[in-house]
């Protein structure tokens, strides 16, 4: 592939974490790697040196990539992808010291020890499993500090008689590492958050995320959340002033209890309930993320605040979708009321405001569920009233779009 080809590719290349590959002719992995940003991380390609690296540009036909939330799930994926391909110019997967494992022990309370090779010395407990392999160690070790906070697991080295300094923090059960017997449901509980561990790290986390939402909605809710920070701090450090400027305004002029970093914003398009498709639309951290839009056909269901509150209803049966900061409408009060009233049924607490249209069918004023003012957009500061219609704007025209090819297609059979 020559230095022009990659340039084209990096146009289209985002600034968000995930992973990628460059494929041969035939689409084969040649190489899978990951990246906090992947424009940057593909950026330096162009000025490679080392020969192994040349000759895989050289080699490859393709590129392409895979947008993830953060890099703690990049690392993850890249792990799964290298272990199921075996990519030709991973060559260091062929030397198992240049990759960290995670050793799950075989005990009755296994640990997890993060190792730098498959067959360490170093650890003196029998090994059950080797997760892996991965390619850094510093946001492996972030990953099971941030998961043991959820679900606790011992790391202490001997048996005692009183409660380790882990088990005080909640970083540890506390009953796993005493020398008196424990009970046979303290042990189910332990290897509960074991196979929550290893689904997380094997990539399986929205499959958690379903069964814990049946079994423990908190714990689902509070994974999720942990997720989500650990997003926004990674695309913070790249929010634009601009970006940044506008979501405090709205935190400001709405009263929001914290900064909006995901905002979804919902329309329906339809004619004489024809056809009908509700959109929602996903900003995150300012920004239009089209990767988590969503689209709803909908049937037999007139007018549109019910088929409001239909789609909202289907969206919050998701919750490995993260939930958001802020909800924004098109429409007024009944609409407002409409998904007030869904929200409240499902016990869920988001904040809500309603984009009301003048006779000219613009933007005009806007209703919130935290207060009884009515707010004018010419009021607004610039950046906080461009952002309220980017996003209303975004969520009509993804509607519009979609039911327009619904209808072709009507028309076409």
């Amino acid at each position: 592939m020559k230095s022009s080809e990659i340039t084209r590719y990096l146009t289209k290349a985002p600034s968000s974490p995930g992973v990628y590959f460059w494929r041969d002719e035939h689409g084969k992995p040649l190489y899978i790697g990951k990246a906090a940003s992947l424009k940057s991380r593909l950026s330096s390609y162009r000025k490679a040196t080392d020969p192994r690296i040349e000759l895989m540009i050289d080699t490859s036909v393709t590129l392409d990539w895979q947008e993830l939330d953060t890099d703690i799930e990049a690392l993850i994926t890249e792990s799964q992808l290298i272990k199921r391909w075996r990519p030709k110019f991973n060559v260091a997967l062929r030397d198992d010291k240049q990759y960290f494992f995670v050793a799950v022990t075989d005990e009755q309370f296994p640990q997890f020890i993060l190792t730098h090779q498959a067959a360490s010395s170093k650890i003196k407990k029998p090994i059950k499993e080797l997760i892996g392999p991965f390619t850094e160690g510093l946001p492996l070790k972030s990953t099971l500090r941030m998961l043991r906070t959820l679900f606790p697991y011992c790391t202490c080295k001997q048996k005692h008689h009183l409660h380790c300094l882990n088990a005080h923090i909640g970083k540890c059960p506390g009953y796993c590492c005493l020398r008196q017997p424990s009970s046979k449901s303290q042990i189910a509980q332990y290897k509960k958050n074991v196979r929550a561990i290893r689904d997380i790290l094997t990539g399986k986390r929205d499959a958690l995320v379903r069964r814990l939402a049946r079994q423990n909605p908190d714990i689902a809710l509070r994974l999720l959340r942990v997720f989500q920070n650990a997003q926004i701090n990674a695309r913070r450090q790249t929010l634009s002033p601009r970006h940044h400027g506008a979501l405090e305004q709205m935190t400001s002029e709405f009263g929001l209890h914290r900064t909006p970093n995901r905002i979804e914003g919902y329309d329906i398009a339809n004619i004489q309930g024809q056809h009908a498709t509700g959109s929602m639309v996903v900003f995150t951290d300012g920004r239009a993320d089209n990767t988590e839009y969503r689209l709803f056909n909908i049937k037999d269901i007139e007018g549109d605040v019910p088929m409001l509150r239909h789609i909202l209803e289907r969206r919050l049966t998701h919750p490995e979708w993260q939930y958001p900061d802020l909800i924004l409408v098109d429409g007024g009060k009944a609409q407002l009321n409409a998904m007030i009233k869904t929200l409240k049924t499902m016990a869920i607490s988001i904040p809500v405001i309603a984009l009301t249209k003048n006779d000219k069918h613009q933007g005009d004023h806007i209703f919130s569920s935290l207060d009884t003012q009515v707010r004018y957009l010419k009021d607004m500061p610039r950046q906080l009233r461009d952002l309220v219609l980017h996003i209303d704007s975004e969520a009509h025209r993804f509607a519009i779009s979609h039911y327009r090819r619904r209808h072709r297609r009507a028309i076409a059979e």
